[in-house]
């Protein structure tokens, strides 16, 4: 195939593919700003679900948290934990020196 050849089979195809979108679809720039707007709201739409899913983990995490506080497992968080263990180790050697 020469250079004239193939510009001529490139035209007939673009002519071809013209002759088919005009036969009832719509142009090539309504199809791609459509496809666009598919996708923005799906992308949306995705980051609305993962939203909810964290605040859903989020309100969970907090009634478990809860749930521990009402039962006397956590008194006031990390720190507290922490430093109620930090007591215990030092009480540990007095009782067992006064054994």
């Amino acid at each position: 195939m020469n250079a004239s050849d193939t510009r001529q089979h490139q035209e007939w195809t673009a002519a071809i593919q013209t002759v088919i979108r005009l036969q009832g679809k719509t142009s090539l720039h309504k199809d791609l700003k459509q496809k666009q707007r598919e996708q923005r709201e799906q992308c949306w739409a995705a980051k609305e679900e993962e939203l909810l899913r964290l605040q859903q983990l989020q309100e969970e995490k907090e009634q478990k948290l809860q749930e521990l506080d009402a039962a006397g497992g956590v008194a006031a968080g990390p720190a507290a934990a922490a430093a109620g263990g930090e007591a215990m180790m030092q009480s540990a050697p007095r009782a067992a020196a006064g054994a």
